[in-house]
C-alpha cells in the first residue's frame, strides 16, 4: 500500500476529505487510526466537526491522542487558507489588459479599501 503525502494531496479529488471524514463513522478501530493519520496529512476545516466526535468518544486512547494532535493541525489549517467566501474582486478596473490575473495597486490610495468591497454599477445603473 502507497503512502499519502503533500505531493499525493495535490492530486487528490476534492471530496477525498468529507469521503474520509463518512468513512470514520463506521470505521474499525485500526481503520481509524489510518484515517486520522491520512487526515494529519491531507485535512482541512471540513474535517474538525467529524474528528472533534471522535476525540469526545474515541474507540481507544490511540485514537484520541491521534484526534487531539489532528485537531490542532486541522484548526490552524482552517485558520490560514483561505474560502471562496473571503475572496475580494476589484470593484473597477482602470486600464489593465484581459488576460491579467492579478495587477498591483500603484501608489496609495485614499478610498483603497472601499474599492475592494464597493458594489460595482453596470451601465444600466443596476449593481452587480
Amino acid at each position: 500500500m502507497g503512502s499519502i503525502t503533500i505531493a499525493t494531496d495535490r492530486s487528490l479529488p476534492g471530496n477525498t476529505v468529507p469521503a474520509l471524514c463518512q468513512a470514520l463513522s463506521c470505521a474499525d478501530y485500526t481503520t481509524t487510526l489510518v484515517i486520522l493519520r491520512a487526515l494529519y496529512v491531507i485535512g482541512d476545516g471540513r474535517a474538525i466537526k467529524t474528528v472533534e466526535r471522535i476525540q469526545l468518544r474515541p474507540p481507544g486512547p490511540e485514537a484520541g491522542v491521534e484526534a487531539t494532535k489532528l485537531l490542532n493541525v486541522l484548526r490552524q489549517r482552517d485558520i490560514e487558507s483561505p474560502t471562496s467566501s473571503q475572496l475580494l474582486r476589484a470593484s473597477r478596473i482602470v486600464g489593465h489588459g484581459e488576460q491579467e490575473l492579478l495587477r498591483g495597486m500603484t501608489g496609495l490610495h485614499e478610498d483603497g479599501a472601499e474599492i475592494l468591497v464597493r458594489a460595482s454599477r453596470t451601465s444600466d445603473g443596476s449593481s452587480d
